[in-house]
Protein backbone atom coordinates (compact mmCIF):
# COMPACT_ATOMS: atom_id res chain seq x y z
CA UNK A 1 0.00 0.00 0.00
CA UNK A 2 0.95 3.36 -1.16
CA UNK A 3 2.41 5.67 1.87
CA UNK A 4 -0.04 8.33 1.31
CA UNK A 5 -2.86 6.04 1.37
CA UNK A 6 -1.50 4.83 4.70
CA UNK A 7 -1.82 8.26 5.77
CA UNK A 8 -4.83 8.84 4.76
CA UNK A 9 -6.25 5.98 6.34
CA UNK A 10 -4.44 7.21 9.40
CA UNK A 11 -6.68 10.51 9.44
CA UNK A 12 -9.48 8.89 10.04
CA UNK A 13 -8.71 7.37 13.01
CA UNK A 14 -9.48 9.09 16.17
CA UNK A 15 -6.58 8.71 18.56
CA UNK A 16 -7.57 8.44 22.42
CA UNK A 17 -6.40 9.10 25.23
CA UNK A 18 -4.66 6.91 27.56
CA UNK A 19 -3.96 6.58 31.68
CA UNK A 20 -2.97 3.95 33.79
CA UNK A 21 -0.37 1.76 35.20
CA UNK A 22 1.88 -0.59 32.51
CA UNK A 23 4.95 -2.61 33.53
CA UNK A 24 8.74 -3.34 32.35
CA UNK A 25 10.92 -6.04 32.97
CA UNK A 26 14.39 -5.17 32.65
CA UNK A 27 17.27 -7.03 32.66
CA UNK A 28 19.33 -6.60 35.89
CA UNK A 29 22.13 -4.62 34.19
CA UNK A 30 19.79 -2.64 33.01
CA UNK A 31 18.16 -1.63 35.88
CA UNK A 32 19.51 2.13 36.60
CA UNK A 33 18.05 2.74 33.28
CA UNK A 34 14.49 1.44 33.77
CA UNK A 35 12.74 3.93 31.37
CA UNK A 36 15.02 3.87 28.82
CA UNK A 37 14.61 3.43 24.88
CA UNK A 38 18.00 3.52 23.70
CA UNK A 39 18.03 -0.33 23.25
CA UNK A 40 14.90 -0.10 21.16
CA UNK A 41 16.65 1.81 18.58
CA UNK A 42 19.89 -0.13 18.70
CA UNK A 43 18.02 -3.55 18.58
CA UNK A 44 14.99 -2.75 17.32
CA UNK A 45 11.30 -3.81 17.95
CA UNK A 46 8.47 -5.13 17.23
CA UNK A 47 7.52 -1.54 16.20
CA UNK A 48 10.16 0.15 15.15
CA UNK A 49 13.28 -0.98 12.49
CA UNK A 50 16.98 -0.83 14.43
CA UNK A 51 18.50 2.17 13.96
CA UNK A 52 15.32 4.28 12.98
CA UNK A 53 13.67 5.77 16.48
CA UNK A 54 13.06 4.75 19.96
CA UNK A 55 9.81 3.15 22.12
CA UNK A 56 9.19 2.46 25.18
CA UNK A 57 7.55 -0.93 25.33
CA UNK A 58 5.60 -1.98 28.18
CA UNK A 59 2.79 -4.42 29.41
CA UNK A 60 -0.48 -4.10 30.55
CA UNK A 61 0.34 -6.34 33.34
CA UNK A 62 3.18 -7.80 35.61
CA UNK A 63 3.12 -11.09 34.22
CA UNK A 64 3.16 -9.82 30.56
CA UNK A 65 5.99 -8.09 31.13
CA UNK A 66 8.07 -10.97 32.35
CA UNK A 67 6.58 -13.00 29.54
CA UNK A 68 7.84 -10.85 26.86
CA UNK A 69 11.05 -9.84 28.35
CA UNK A 70 12.04 -13.01 28.22
CA UNK A 71 11.60 -14.79 25.40
CA UNK A 72 12.37 -18.41 25.00
CA UNK A 73 12.48 -18.84 28.82
CA UNK A 74 9.49 -20.82 30.10
CA UNK A 75 10.43 -21.66 34.15
CA UNK A 76 13.88 -20.34 34.19
CA UNK A 77 15.07 -16.89 33.04
CA UNK A 78 17.98 -14.49 33.76
CA UNK A 79 17.67 -11.52 36.92
CA UNK A 80 15.31 -9.13 36.02
CA UNK A 81 13.91 -6.22 37.80
CA UNK A 82 10.01 -4.95 37.66
CA UNK A 83 9.01 -1.63 37.40
CA UNK A 84 5.38 0.04 37.85
CA UNK A 85 4.75 2.79 35.59
CA UNK A 86 2.54 5.47 35.35
CA UNK A 87 1.08 6.55 32.17
CA UNK A 88 -1.15 10.01 30.82
CA UNK A 89 -0.72 10.05 27.37
CA UNK A 90 -3.80 11.88 25.09
CA UNK A 91 -2.89 10.33 21.76
CA UNK A 92 -3.31 6.79 21.91
CA UNK A 93 -3.83 4.07 18.12
CA UNK A 94 -5.72 1.40 19.77
CA UNK A 95 -4.33 -1.61 17.41
CA UNK A 96 -5.60 -3.77 20.04
CA UNK A 97 -9.48 -3.21 18.51
CA UNK A 98 -10.76 -4.81 15.50
CA UNK A 99 -11.99 -1.90 14.51
CA UNK A 100 -9.28 0.43 14.17
CA UNK A 101 -7.15 -2.68 12.89
CA UNK A 102 -9.90 -2.52 9.96
CA UNK A 103 -9.81 1.04 9.01
CA UNK A 104 -6.15 0.97 8.87
CA UNK A 105 -5.45 -2.22 6.90
CA UNK A 106 -4.15 -5.02 9.38
CA UNK A 107 -5.24 -7.86 10.43
CA UNK A 108 -4.97 -9.45 14.34
CA UNK A 109 -2.47 -11.97 12.32
CA UNK A 110 -0.37 -9.38 11.04
CA UNK A 111 0.61 -7.76 14.13
CA UNK A 112 1.41 -11.19 15.62
CA UNK A 113 4.25 -12.18 12.93
CA UNK A 114 7.30 -12.74 14.61
CA UNK A 115 9.06 -9.50 13.46
CA UNK A 116 12.91 -10.88 14.50
CA UNK A 117 13.01 -13.44 11.44
CA UNK A 118 12.20 -10.39 8.96
CA UNK A 119 14.58 -7.74 10.38
CA UNK A 120 17.56 -9.80 12.04
CA UNK A 121 17.13 -13.12 8.71
CA UNK A 122 15.51 -11.57 6.31
CA UNK A 123 16.97 -8.18 6.86
CA UNK A 124 13.70 -6.46 6.67
CA UNK A 125 11.39 -4.02 7.79
CA UNK A 126 8.62 -6.43 9.35
CA UNK A 127 4.99 -5.48 8.73
CA UNK A 128 4.76 -4.39 12.36
CA UNK A 129 7.85 -2.18 11.87
CA UNK A 130 6.06 -0.58 8.70
CA UNK A 131 3.12 -0.06 11.11
CA UNK A 132 5.03 1.82 13.52
CA UNK A 133 7.17 4.07 10.92
CA UNK A 134 3.78 5.07 9.33
CA UNK A 135 1.86 5.69 12.40
CA UNK A 136 5.11 7.57 13.95
CA UNK A 137 5.81 9.31 10.26
CA UNK A 138 1.51 10.67 10.58
CA UNK A 139 2.49 12.91 13.53
CA UNK A 140 -0.51 12.51 15.09
CA UNK A 141 -0.45 9.64 17.77
CA UNK A 142 2.01 9.53 20.85
CA UNK A 143 1.53 6.24 21.50
CA UNK A 144 0.14 2.47 20.33
CA UNK A 145 -1.86 -0.26 22.23
CA UNK A 146 -1.33 -3.59 20.56
CA UNK A 147 -1.99 -7.32 21.12
CA UNK A 148 0.21 -9.16 22.63
CA UNK A 149 2.33 -11.71 20.86
CA UNK A 150 2.55 -13.54 24.11
CA UNK A 151 -1.40 -13.42 24.47
CA UNK A 152 -3.56 -11.66 22.15
CA UNK A 153 -6.21 -10.95 24.84
CA UNK A 154 -4.35 -8.78 26.41
CA UNK A 155 -1.97 -5.50 25.59
CA UNK A 156 1.13 -4.15 25.20
CA UNK A 157 1.74 -0.74 25.12
CA UNK A 158 4.54 0.98 22.44
CA UNK A 159 5.11 4.89 23.41
CA UNK A 160 6.82 6.90 20.41
CA UNK A 161 9.32 9.35 22.79
CA UNK A 162 9.81 11.19 20.31
CA UNK A 163 5.94 12.16 19.66
CA UNK A 164 5.08 12.78 23.31
CA UNK A 165 2.47 15.53 23.57
CA UNK A 166 2.19 18.72 26.28
CA UNK A 167 0.73 17.48 29.01
CA UNK A 168 1.58 13.69 28.52
CA UNK A 169 3.23 11.89 30.93
CA UNK A 170 5.09 9.04 31.33
CA UNK A 171 6.69 8.32 34.87
CA UNK A 172 8.36 5.43 37.03
CA UNK A 173 6.31 4.53 40.02
CA UNK A 174 8.62 4.97 43.01
CA UNK A 175 6.85 6.19 46.16
CA UNK A 176 10.41 6.03 48.09
CA UNK A 177 11.73 8.16 45.62
CA UNK A 178 15.07 5.80 45.31
CA UNK A 179 14.80 5.88 41.31
CA UNK A 180 13.34 9.25 39.46
CA UNK A 181 12.18 8.93 36.27
CA UNK A 182 9.72 11.17 34.47
CA UNK A 183 9.30 11.82 30.87
CA UNK A 184 6.96 14.98 29.68
CA UNK A 185 5.60 15.70 26.80
CA UNK A 186 7.03 18.50 24.42
CA UNK A 187 5.48 19.00 21.32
Amino acid sequence: MRFQKILARLKRIEPEPLNGTYYRAVRIDFMWEPLGTLGSKRAGGRYNLKGKFEVLYLAADPELALKESTPGFEVKFPPHVLFSVEIHLSRVIRLDRPEIREAFGVSLEDLLIPWRYDQNVLGREAITQKVGRMIRSSKRFEAILYPSKVDPARSNLGILMDRLKKGSTVDLFDPDRIIQWTYRGKI
